[in-house]
């Protein structure tokens, strides 16, 4: 299968949702590859929705230009090999050394020109030391203080291509040995806008998996994470209704390369549920299972599942099933 024909099946799910168990499930089958990376350029901070947003919601020349700047300073991170005295994500070595030659190509190709000059900004983007030794130094030997600045303002039509173009090479550089039809992506986009696929990616199909909330709850206040520590000292559920209302708030998308997806179903409905995430991917036609019960383990997943019914803190339960109702798996468990 050449990578031209690839299909990119984008499985995302809210904080601690499950979507993991259907990366698990996808994997076991012959005709998909999972990369085990995140493809956090997107939808990060300064990532590439940050940068579609500057260039079509408040353009400004020099927004833009701070903007680029921003994506590529996030690049440089993330390429970096994690190490004791470094921070990064190892992107250097996931995509074979070609995810800072792909990015800067991207760049190109959605600015029309760059040119030597300055903008108060810039010293509020420095270290303060080093802002201060340009500052002292220049009371001695005066210099003129230029930067690269990028010139940008592509139709959406021409930054979609673009993107397109800065993912496919992506892939390729990492799927080139693969034989396979689809490739696994993790989180490439958000669950409140799973559309985005579909601007960033050529043939792409998504997967979004939700959680009974009283279950995500329990998780986040038992490992402590996100707003669950603050939870766990106040016991006060008022922050999480508000979390989750307002991640859902956006609605589900009526699209046939969008599933919707309960993870429950896959422990309680497994048979069914896999035929249909099978339909899905392969349009009917079928996945050839390879691997079996190798990464996603019913079994094991299934204590996820009723976790609230143990929770030692009840009353913080029936507050969630006031609360958040609408959203609850088999609302008479």
């Amino acid at each position: 299968m050449t990578n031209d024909n690839m299909q990119h099946i984008c499985v995302v799910g809210y904080n601690w949702s499950g979507s993991s168990a259907v990366v698990d499930l996808l994997k076991e089958f012959k005709e998909n590859w999972d990369p085990e990376a995140e493809f956090f350029m997107l939808t990060q901070p300064h990532g590439v929705m940050d940068l579609e947003n500057v260039l079509f919601e408040r353009w400004d020349p020099h927004n833009v230009d701070i903007a680029i700047h921003d994506f590529m300073d996030f690049a440089e991170n993330i390429n970096r090999n994690q190490g004791k005295f470094q921070r990064g994500i190892n992107y250097e070595n996931h995509f074979k050394g070609k995810f800072l030659e792909a990015t800067r190509s991207f760049i190109n190709d959605i600015t029309d020109y760059t040119f030597e000059g300055y903008w108060w900004i810039y010293d509020f983007r420095k270290p303060y030391i080093k802002w201060l030794v340009e500052k002292i130094s220049n009371k001695f030997v005066p210099k003129e203080k230029l930067e690269t600045m990028y010139y940008s303002r592509p139709s959406r039509e021409e930054f979609y291509e673009a993107v397109k173009k800065y993912m496919n090479r992506l892939v390729k550089t990492i799927s080139e040995d693969k034989n396979c039809h689809n490739i696994i992506l993790d989180q490439a986009v958000q669950p409140q806008h799973p559309g985005k696929a579909f601007d960033y990616f050529d043939n792409a199909k998504v997967i979004v998996v939700d959680r009974d909330p009283r279950d995500i709850y329990c998780d986040l206040v038992e490992l402590k994470k996100l707003i669950g520590k603050d939870i766990s000292v106040t016991h006060d559920t008022s922050k999480f209704v508000k979390w989750h209302k307002d991640y859902r708030s956006f609605g589900k998308i009526k699209n046939d390369r969008i599933m919707y997806l309960q993870f429950e179903d896959l422990i309680k409905d497994y048979d069914k549920t896999v035929k249909k995430i099978i339909d899905f991917v392969s349009d009917g036609k079928g996945l050839t299972w390879e691997k079996p019960g190798m990464y996603f383990k019913p079994q094991i997943s299934a204590r996820n599942v009723g976790k609230f019914k143990d929770f030692p803190y009840l009353e913080e339960i029936k507050n969630l099933e006031r609360e958040l109702g609408e959203f609850l798996y088999n609302k008479e468990s």
